[in-house]
């Protein structure tokens, strides 16, 4: 009896091309979930990063708020002191929106600690930006040391989409529009709301 001696063939020594596609493929999923999680993780620390901007920007306009009101004065001749203006057009679910905030204070320095302090005018505002979108804007009027006035416009953070105002008037009844001056509010209450984008 002779013995067969079976050689393999040289070719048969690498993956078939089914096995090959079905490695592939596996490879090509697990990067693909992969590289998702570590695009989801990206994002999601972006956004965050933005939210929190968003919200330390608000939190900084609300003190200036606060220091700003706190800190009203009369003014001499026809100024204003304090007023609360609504909008043509109001926002949908409200009929009388707070678009505009104006009186007069003792302006200072970032640090708050001008000894130049002087009285002036600020104004809060909005401005238009596209179909749906408004920037609220902060101007500062007043007069400088030769008596000429100075005007400054800036705006106050892009990521604050809605400003809302009640005043508590001497009944002790929250309003939204305020055009006595004086007496000034009892209180004022300030809502900031952010879009993080």
């Amino acid at each position: 009896m002779e013995r067969k001696r079976i050689v393999p063939r040289k070719g048969s020594e690498g993956f078939t091309l089914i096995e090959l596609l079905v490695t592939l493929g596996l490879m090509g999923l697990l990067l693909g979930l992969t590289a998702g999680i570590f695009i989801r993780g990206l994002s999601f620390t972006r956004s965050t990063k933005n939210r929190m901007w968003a919200y330390e920007h608000a939190r900084n306009t609300l003190l200036r708020l606060h220091r700003e009101l706190r800190s009203i004065v009369p003014t001499e001749g026809e100024a204003i002191l304090f007023e609360v203006a609504s909008e043509a057009f109001p926002q949908e679910g409200r009929e009388e929106p707070t678009d505009r905030l104006k009186f007069s204070t003792i302006l200072r320095d970032r640090a708050g600690l001008s000894p130049f302090a002087r009285r002036g005018e600020v104004e809060y505002f909005w401005v238009d930006r596209g179909f749906t979108r408004r920037e609220l804007y902060r101007q500062v009027r007043y007069l400088d040391e030769e008596g000429v006035e100075e005007k400054e416009v800036k705006p106050v953070a892009p990521e604050i989409v809605g400003l809302d105002l009640h005043l508590l008037d001497r009944r002790g009844v929250w309003r939204e529009a305020w055009a006595e001056s004086p007496p000034l509010p009892r209180q004022v209450k300030v809502t900031l709301r952010v879009d993080p984008g």
